[in-house]
């Protein structure tokens, strides 16, 4: 939520603000007049086009729902600025999801409050990995949590979710 992108996309949805009353437009025309390229943008048309790319996002994911980046393509009007990824996290120790990258999505996502979405896992902490296989090891075993192969309840876990559950 404290993302410039965030802010502005909530302003942008919520208010009808224009890209270039928002933080997230004048930082980022900032930075590249300062010489940096910003998300591959060299210039300030580069950036409108991106923010177009981001509107046809918004418009796309309020017109449909929020679906895989890997079921959208040219004809859903969501070209390259953007790219097509989905919300990369990685998994804490404790099994937190931290947020890695995808904010674009991420933040349409959560202005126009869609309460889930995949999420592509990029790293899992030795901890959480080692905690995975266990509960792996307990479905497969006769243990009092699993039977026959299975977990005796889903796991409330995303990232355990492919763990076969009987109830």
């Amino acid at each position: 939520a404290d993302m410039r992108i965030c802010r502005a996309v909530e302003a942008r949805i919520n208010n009808g603000a224009s890209w270039p009353s928002t933080d997230y437009y004048q930082t980022a025309i900032h930075q590249i007049e300062a010489g940096r390229h910003v998300w591959g943008c060299v210039n300030q048309s580069d950036f409108d086009r991106r923010c177009t790319a981001l509107d046809k996002l918004i418009e796309s994911i309020a017109r449909t729902g929020y679906q895989e980046s890997s079921q959208l393509g040219s004809a859903a009007g969501i070209d390259s600025p953007l790219g097509h990824q989905e919300v990369i996290v990685n998994i804490s120790r404790d099994g937190l999801p931290l947020f890695q990258d995808g904010r674009h999505r991420l933040a349409v996502a959560r202005v126009l409050k869609i309460n889930r979405i995949p999420v592509q896992i990029f790293v899992r902490h030795a901890e959480w990995q080692t905690f995975r296989k266990f509960m792996r090891r307990m479905a497969q075993g006769s243990g009092g949590a699993a039977k026959k192969g299975f977990l005796y309840q889903v796991p409330i876990h995303f990232d355990l979710s492919s763990i076969p559950s009987a109830h």
